[in-house]
């Protein structure tokens, strides 16, 4: 990583925040990627190479926080780190410069943090990319139930006892945890990538169904036969989903898609 691209790093509430930008271009934009775990790991070596890959593919910079885990901190204190990175981010980058991206459990954090940031009445990013995100820290969905046996990747009663973890004091619907619970309708653009053959699925489809409620962009993908974190995956599809994020992540806000295209399930 370091051969072609600046690190630099700085610290926040004890925890580390990684700045990966290239060398040879001055980034025009900033993507704030917040990785997945299931609240309890942190940084795996899938999501370097994937930050490595929308460096590379975009030039722009990307800040990764190592945000707390749910052994030690519980999601409000996660989020009482989360927002002060935010903050120094707008001091380096206009709003609309911002992309917001996040994975599994990183991808409800993404969500769940642009509406505490909507809540504190602080600058909005331009848009929000959703990977394969844990929208409902219960899994308590119905539909849920007939994904089970199909995805290979998620085991529903862990997730379940780690989200309880995360949770704290607060209450299980709280939009914190449960970002699909929160208000979507002052949000920016947002763009779904989530695969056919994972429990978030049903969920996902949920927050598609509020979305076609609220005057919003809001770009659903659906992938058949993909399982979680697909994009991370060597596989054809994965190289797909890649090329479809890195060229949402390039559009200037005058060239999203008009509200609300919710199509696109990809065989």
């Amino acid at each position: 990583m370091h051969e072609f691209f600046e690190i630099l790093s700085f610290e926040e509430n004890s925890n580390q925040v990684w700045r990966i930008k290239p060398k040879s271009v001055s980034p025009e934009k900033v993507i704030l990627y917040l990785h997945g775990g299931g609240y309890s790991k942190g940084f795996q070596n899938r999501h370097w190479k994937f930050i490595s890959k929308l460096v590379d593919r975009t030039g722009f910079e990307v800040w990764a926080p190592d945000y707390p885990l749910s052994f030690t901190s519980s999601a409000e204190e996660v989020f009482n780190f989360l927002v002060p990175v935010y903050q120094k981010l707008l001091e380096k980058y206009d709003a609309e410069q911002i992309v917001l991206i996040g994975d599994s459990a990183g991808g409800g954090m993404s969500l769940a943090l642009a509406e505490l940031l909507v809540e504190k009445k602080i600058e909005l990013p331009s848009q929000i990319l959703l990977l394969s995100p844990w929208l409902d820290i219960t899994l308590s969905n119905p539909q849920i139930d007939k994904f089970e046996k199909l995805d290979l990747i998620i085991d529903r009663k862990v997730l379940q006892a780690l989200g309880t973890r995360y949770t704290g004091t607060l209450e299980n619907t709280h939009f914190l945890v449960s970002p699909i619970y929160g208000q979507i309708k002052r949000l920016p653009a947002i763009t779904v990538f989530v695969g056919s053959e994972e429990i978030f699925l049903p969920d996902c489809r949920k927050l598609k169904v509020r979305a076609e409620s609220e005057p919003m962009v809001f770009n659903y993908r659906e992938f058949k036969g993909m399982v979680h974190n697909w994009m991370f995956l060597p596989i054809p599809e994965a190289d797909l989903a890649l090329d479809m994020i890195i060229n949402q992540i390039k559009l200037e806000p005058r060239e999203f898609e008009d509200p609300v295209n919710t199509g696109a399930k990809f065989w």
